[in-house]
């Protein structure tokens, strides 16, 4: 019986993230066979498992999913909203083996490709910094970026006590006035992490689309609000560059 550690088990089954899993493992709220679970325990699927008091029914996962949706302006990556503006989940087709995890955020204002799997695994590699996975974007920024300011950004600015900066950039051509594109690469997370780097020049982002996320390019026909599930080859060169096995494809409705 195929056995993987509790965080991964869960977050693949999608309950939350391995980090949360962790809290709450922390605070006792995750049991196995009746027992409060420890970090890094053991599981299978014929494990009894609860979190805070609730069974869980695992699902095996046998075939993966991957799509990519082109997020509109002022869409939000979350399914729970104050304001009721609208969220990319309400256009995300069905699926019937597991659920389907985010891979990165976008910003409200920020448009362009997001990911979504229904593996945890494939999902949280592809975020971890370990892997350096290329995310590229379209930036329309206020203001004339100087070759020493260009520089900077590539060698890298301080932000939250840490460096981050682009691994590449160059300028497309200009509008009339201050405003400028520019196609940018860089391999992190980090919230806001364009819009801070570019605001250490003294520069200011006005518009910014992500158009690729590591061998994954956001397909020109696709319209904002549309989703596109990839073939087997793209799926299996996306899981491959995270080091992960192939696996039957999982259509979707």
């Amino acid at each position: 019986m195929t056995q993987s550690r509790i965080q991964k088990f869960l977050a693949n089954q999608g309950i939350a993230s391995r980090r949360a899993i962790e809290r709450m493992i922390t605070a006792g709220e995750i049991k196995i066979n009746n027992r409060i679970a420890v970090p890094g325990q053991k599981v299978s699927i014929q494990d009894k498992i609860t979190v805070k008091g609730q069974l869980i029914k695992p699902i095996k996962l046998a075939s993966r999913a991957v799509i990519v949706y082109h997020k509109t302006y002022q869409e939000i990556c979350t399914r729970a909203d104050d304001q009721h503006r609208p969220d990319v989940f309400r256009n995300l087709p069905n699926i019937h083996i597991g659920k389907w995890h985010m891979v990165g955020r976008l910003d409200f204002t920020t448009s362009g490709l997001l990911l979504f799997t229904n593996d945890g695994d494939l999902a949280y590699r592809l975020m971890h910094p370990k892997y350096h996975i290329d995310r590229e974007y379209m930036a329309r920024v206020y203001g004339r970026a100087t070759e020493q300011a260009v520089q900077n950004m590539l060698s890298g600015v301080l932000l939250d006590q840490s460096k981050a900066g682009f691994t590449d950039i160059y300028p497309l051509k200009p509008e009339p006035g201050l405003y400028q594109w520019f196609n940018l690469v860089l391999q992190e997370g980090r919230k806001h992490a364009v819009k801070r780097i570019f605001a250490t020049q003294g520069l200011q982002v006005t518009r910014l689309k992500r158009v690729r996320y590591g061998n994954i390019i956001l397909n020109r026909k696709l319209k904002p609000g549309q989703w596109l599930q990839l073939n087997d080859k793209e799926m299996n060169d996306l899981a491959a560059i995270v080091e992960l096995e192939s696996k039957p494809v999982c259509k979707v409705l």
